[in-house]
């Protein structure tokens, strides 16, 4: 004769330890995802306050929920367009790489082969206000004037070519609802002001020199205008990690086109300051 009131204990006792078994391992789970390990240091920190114009390079940086922040200006919040407001960058004007944008005072400044330098105000007492396009978007801006308009359509022969500033107080863009070709896990809270897809791209120097191993031109991390670079990592340690957003696709040169995905798009969920030889720790996925 069986005895049920054995059984059922050994069965509780079973039950028991399973949901034991269940627990412990979840918790490996949840402490080995959260877990964060020193991977690696920062090199060199980029702001790009032009979009497709050349950066600056910067000891230390703020890294605000709209990009990276140097002083008063934040990383491709300027962005040149034509003349009914749609924005162009180097996939159509690749000499756009030439120009180099540098900040003297409260004066963002351009600079390009051939040119004289001209300084645009920051901050003005009167801004004009706008409207420029981008990824399928219009987007409220401030319209830096006619000056440096001209200044733009001399140095790249375009005629009617236009300087929009995403002022602080404008509206920005939400990360989330950009046009993309791939699945993102963008929140609702990231935003964006003339920025392709996420408001800070980061890149290992180890990726760079391997990309390099298989070029006959070699590349620098300024193709790729990423704006946080890493010692430390191996190659294309970057995309392994835990991010927000997934890679880019389109800063890629011959022979492979589009299909490389080189670095990591992030979104900046704490603020605060970042500076040049600083740790970096990642999370395990």
């Amino acid at each position: 004769m069986f005895d049920f009131g054995k059984q059922s204990k050994i069965l509780l006792a079973l039950c028991g330890g399973a949901v034991a078994k269940y627990v412990e391992l979840s918790w490996i789970h949840w402490r080995s995802r959260n877990q964060f390990t020193l991977v690696g240091s920062v090199s060199e920190l980029i702001v790009h306050p032009v979009k497709s114009v050349r950066g600056m390079s910067v000891q230390t940086a703020f890294c605000s929920k709209y990009g990276l922040k140097y002083q008063t200006v934040t990383d491709r919040h300027w962005m040149v367009t034509t003349n009914d407001g749609t924005y162009i960058t180097l996939r159509q004007y690749p000499q756009m790489a030439l120009i180099t944008a540098s900040l003297h005072g409260d004066q963002l400044v351009l600079s390009a082969p051939g040119m004289q330098k001209i300084d645009i105000p920051i901050l003005t007492a009167q801004p004009q206000l706008s409207e420029a396009g981008i990824k399928n978007v219009r987007v409220q801006s401030y319209d830096c004037g006619d000056e440096v308009s001209r200044w733009l359509s001399k140095f790249l022969s375009v005629e009617g070519l236009r300087l929009h500033f995403s002022g602080p107080e404008l509206v920005k863009r939400q990360t989330k609802y950009v046009p993309k070709n791939w699945e993102i896990n963008a929140e609702e809270s990231d935003m964006i002001a003339f920025h392709d897809f996420c408001n800070c791209m980061m890149m290992g120097n180890a990726t760079i020199e391997d990309v390099n191993k298989r070029l006959q031109k070699p590349v620098t991390h300024r193709n790729f205008r990423a704006n946080i670079l890493l010692n430390g990592t191996s190659p294309y340690e970057e995309v392994r990690n835990t991010t927000l957003c997934d890679t880019i696709l389109y800063r890629c040169r011959e022979p492979y086109g589009p299909k490389p995905c080189l670095g990591i798009d992030l979104a900046i969920e704490v603020e605060g300051i970042i500076k040049v030889g600083d740790p970096v720790f990642a999370r395990n996925r």
